[in-house]
């Protein structure tokens, strides 16, 4: 792992990656606007440019801050659809899984974004959620 962190470091000095303005707190809070489709719920509209520029960091840089900022709000809208789920169903244990990443994806990218995720989510010190990673592994089929 340390040869491809250091062949990747030899190539972003040779060939500066593309310097990306990462969108704002404020921008991103501003696009924060969930939406559910098949039982599947998106907290963001991926067309909106700054939204499409900090997911492309978090997914494609490991961006730490891009990770923050969509941790930040991603815990906060666990709590709110927690506290509802909690008062008005029987529900009181919720368990966050991180999706793995394939082994060729942790080769060339060197880090899961969901990981990166989680590692926001685990710095507040909530026991509303269950944070269960290593549940899942990822297969070659």
């Amino acid at each position: 792992m340390i040869g491809i962190s250091f062949f990747k470091s030899f190539l972003d000095i040779l060939f500066p990656p593309k310097v990306r303005r990462l969108a704002s707190a404020a921008q991103l809070i501003t696009a924060f606007s969930p939406e559910v489709l098949g039982g599947t719920c998106s907290l963001f509209p991926y067309r909106q440019a700054q939204v499409k520029r900090a997911l492309w960091q978090l997914k494609y840089d490991g961006d730490l801050r891009a990770a923050t900022l969509f941790g930040e709000i991603l815990y906060s809208y666990l709590l709110e659809e927690c506290a509802d789920t909690f008062l008005f169903h029987s529900f009181s244990e919720p368990i966050v899984i991180p999706l793995p990443a394939s082994a060729e994806r942790m080769r060339t990218r060197g880090f899961n974004q969901c990981q990166l995720l989680t590692d926001v989510l685990k710095q507040f010190s909530c026991p509303t959620f269950h944070i269960m990673e290593h549940i899942l592994c990822k297969s070659s089929t």
